[in-house]
């Protein structure tokens, strides 16, 4: 059983990004748009189940985006909101 939890918090220039997640030692983060087109990817690394970073996201325009995490074994996505 993988315990995942993926938590997003934004301002005008980047968001903030936590997860837990367990049996993975990292993948690829992405944001994308409501089409699923991915705007920004970074692959990461996972340490004791735990990623904490952040996106610069100063140069996309208000709306509606996700996050997304995938790995090998896991998929996290939460959606957030550009509002300036």
């Amino acid at each position: 059983c993988n315990r995942q939890t993926l938590q997003v918090s934004s301002n005008t220039t980047e968001i903030n990004i936590v997860f837990s997640i367990e049996n993975s030692n990292g993948g690829v983060l992405a944001i994308t748009d409501l089409l699923g087109r991915k705007l920004m990817v970074q692959n990461i690394s996972i340490e004791n189940n735990i990623y904490t970073g952040s996106m610069n996201v100063a140069n996309l325009a208000n709306g509606v985006y996700y996050i997304v995490f995938e790995s090998e074994n896991a998929r996290l996505v939460k959606q957030f909101i550009i509002a300036n």
